[in-house]
């Protein structure tokens, strides 16, 4: 952070972080990438400091709504979500589990408290809304949050196509013409656009949060993971009775049957061994629990192909309801076109003429 930017106002910092952000976002950088991973630091400590001259100048009240917050005071919201998005970028040089944790820890922290701050200004839209319960909640399915998705995405969609559409209407306006109302509706939209991001990064940082505390209760003392057991089909070097190893203290007591012939072991116990699974001194699963454990990994395979059939599923819903929309569009414009054609301005007053 430099001097300049210490001693720069509020908007001023506030304008070349939005652009910095930006430049992140769009940035065709590897995320491991030094330089993009140096840009986000920069602009991380940036937004610290925006948000400290918020705090120090107490720009928003605790008891009022948006509709009492200044037109020019809105945008200084976005703060808490931008911290938090460029947070969930940060990547160590080598990954470092408990430093990830911290970091998505304090990411979540930002998101969360932007959602916060318009849910106590009473600015939330209602499908975020819905979508924010949803969350906080531990009985919701899968499907509805699908479909709470698909809804967001619509409305996310529409709301930057409205966007594009004032801020034509703002650049082609004069320098003296009032155009606060253009302005407020441009910053609400913004608001309602960044509010859909951020509840899918909380939903994603609080996932990847868990498997991380997972794997990070599961380690030893060393700080090394236990290691994986080795399954009888990675020590196998073919089928049947090949796949049977025999533990030394079994070989002892029983002699090497392809050694010894006299001690081989009858043909009605190696098949009651064989499919009771029971062998004397061999740690190993029972017929019963190898099919227990069979059928676990078939339901978990199944999960997870009914899982990427649904994600694909509601891809092409997407799609497909893009479609239809662009295709309404097209048709009102033509309709328009149409009526414009057979209706010329002022051609019923000409009727009228004497």
């Amino acid at each position: 952070m430099s001097l300049d930017a210490a001693s720069a106002p509020l908007s001023v910092n506030f304008r070349k972080l939005q652009s910095r952000y930006s430049s992140i976002v769009s940035s065709e950088l590897r995320g491991n990438d030094p330089a993009f991973q140096q840009s986000l630091r920069d602009a991380l400590s940036l937004c610290d400091l925006a948000l400290l001259q918020v705090i120090q100048l107490n720009v928003f009240s605790k008891n009022e709504i948006l509709d009492d917050v200044n037109t020019g005071d809105m945008k200084f919201l976005l703060l808490g979500f931008y911290r938090g998005e460029m947070l969930l970028r940060i990547v160590d040089q080598p990954p470092d589990h408990s430093k990830r944790i911290k970091v998505l820890e304090l990411a979540l922290a930002g998101l969360r408290g932007f959602i916060d701050d318009l849910e106590r200004l009473e600015a939330l839209p209602k499908l975020a809304k819905e979508s924010w319960e949803s969350l906080s909640s531990e009985s919701v399915d899968a499907g509805t949050l699908r479909t709470q998705k698909i809804a967001r995405v619509k409305a996310a969609k529409a709301a930057q196509q409205r966007m594009a559409a004032l801020a034509q209407q703002l650049n082609s306006k004069e320098p003296d013409e009032d155009t606060d109302e253009l302005e407020r509706e441009h910053v609400v939209l913004l608001l309602e656009t960044c509010c859909h991001t951020a509840l899918d990064s909380i939903r994603s940082a609080e996932q990847e949060l868990d498997m991380l505390q997972k794997i990070e209760k599961m380690k030893l003392p060393d700080g090394n993971l236990p290691a994986r057991e080795v399954s009888k089909a990675d020590q196998s070097d073919g089928g049947g009775l090949k796949m049977i190893t025999l533990m030394p203290q079994t070989i002892q007591k029983m002699g090497d049957p392809r050694r010894d012939p006299k001690s081989r072991l009858s043909y009605a116990t190696a098949m009651q061994q064989l499919h009771t699974g029971v062998i004397p001194g061999l740690y190993t699963l029972s017929v019963e629990e190898g099919m227990r454990d069979d059928e676990a990994q078939r339901a978990l395979a199944e999960a997870r192909r009914m899982e990427e059939a649904s994600a694909r599923a509601e891809a092409r819903q997407i799609e497909e309801e893009e479609d239809e929309d662009n295709e309404n569009a097209r048709r009102k414009l033509i309709a328009r076109d149409e009526y414009r054609e057979n209706h010329t301005r002022g051609a019923g007053n000409r009727k009228n003429r004497s």
